[in-house]
């Protein structure tokens, strides 16, 4: 499978749920109440929709650089979908993750 712009464009729009989860805790605009309670159900959302997400296309996308090439690394299921250029990095950062 390759790569597409569709497929990029998915992923930028799932990570743009995390500057808004912020905007919300942060900047209060619906107030404090409101946009805990947003901010809150935005989260538990979007982790059922982006774990889903991420692991249909693992063997494509790469989980740390978002660029094509993954494959599975069986390491743990942090690193799963990471490409092997960035497996070191990604598992050295990821205390969960052992080698």
């Amino acid at each position: 499978m390759r790569l597409t712009n569709a497929l990029m464009l998915q992923g930028l729009l799932l990570f743009l749920f995390i500057p808004l989860v912020l905007l919300l805790f942060l900047r209060q605009p619906l107030g404090p109440g409101w946009s805990v309670a947003l901010g809150l159900a935005i989260m538990v959302v979007h982790r059922l929709v982006a774990a889903s997400w991420t692991a249909k296309f693992a063997d494509v996308r790469c989980l740390w650089c978002g660029r094509a090439g993954a494959g599975r690394v069986t390491s743990s299921a942090v690193s799963r979908a990471v490409a092997p250029a960035h497996r070191r990095r990604a598992l050295r950062r990821c205390p969960a993750s052992s080698v």
